[in-house]
């Protein structure tokens, strides 16, 4: 691959250099956009001063940073395996906790509202939690699942959005501090096929909660969708 323009010559080395706390726009996605069924794909971006990329495909694990890419064949290398899945659950955890004191702040709200609402979410996320669940025990199905986290290069505002099975969820943290919540029911239409949200509130005293529903099962994405 003569067009590729090695950074570094040890894979390794591209793992210590990632800048997790430097991200202010974190994107990680598996097996997203497959060209084909035996395709397999996990890619972390991080958007700091620049923008780094890190794939592992069925056959390489490519590293891009300043439109420099450098390319290995893993040969599925346990400590590479080992080296790519620890920077994802870093990359989830650094940007999660980017949002720790918006989350953490409250102000006065309609709790009956948000407690119905927080019912909702905990009854959907258990449903993901089953399929996952699933995924986790059967080598024959695959993860199929994107994370964005971090302050939006366009909407200019925090944004925690996960896509995983049917679910389109989304948690925009708004300038007067309150969490505005909404979910997109895709079910087997593909997603962006619903228009509508299944799910929407606007959440002010109970944002803890909330932020720790989506932590949990993040954590557990993150685990199902870990490279074996």
């Amino acid at each position: 691959m003569n067009f590729f323009k090695r950074l570094l010559k040890n894979p390794k080395d591209h793992f210590a250099q990632l800048p997790f706390q430097d991200s202010g726009w974190t994107a990680l996605s598996w097996n997203w956009d497959l060209k084909n069924s035996q395709e397999r794909k996990v890619a972390l971006e991080l958007n700091g001063q620049t923008v780094t990329k890190t794939i592992w495909n069925n056959k390489e694990l490519i590293f891009t940073k300043e439109g420099k890419v450098s390319a290995y064949n893993h040969k599925n290398d346990k400590e590479l395996k080992d080296l790519f899945n620890l920077s994802a659950h870093l990359a989830v955890k650094s940007s999660i906790e980017s949002h720790y004191d918006f989350m953490r702040k409250t102000s006065e709200a309609d709790i009956n509202a948000e407690t119905r609402a927080l019912q909702w979410i905990q009854a959907s996320f258990k449903t993901l939690e089953g399929a996952l669940n699933k995924v986790a025990a059967d080598p024959e199905l695959i993860l199929v699942a994107a994370f964005f986290s971090g302050v939006h290069p366009e909407m200019g505002q925090r944004h925690l959005r996960l896509i995983c099975f049917n679910l389109d969820i989304n948690y925009f943290m708004l300038e007067d501090g309150s969490l505005r919540i909404v979910v997109y029911n895709d079910k087997n239409l593909g997603h962006g096929h619903e228009t509508e949200p299944s799910f929407h509130q606007i959440i002010k005293l109970t944002k803890p909660l909330f932020y720790d529903e989506i932590i949990k099962l993040l954590q557990q994405v993150t685990s199902v969708g870990e490279i074996r």
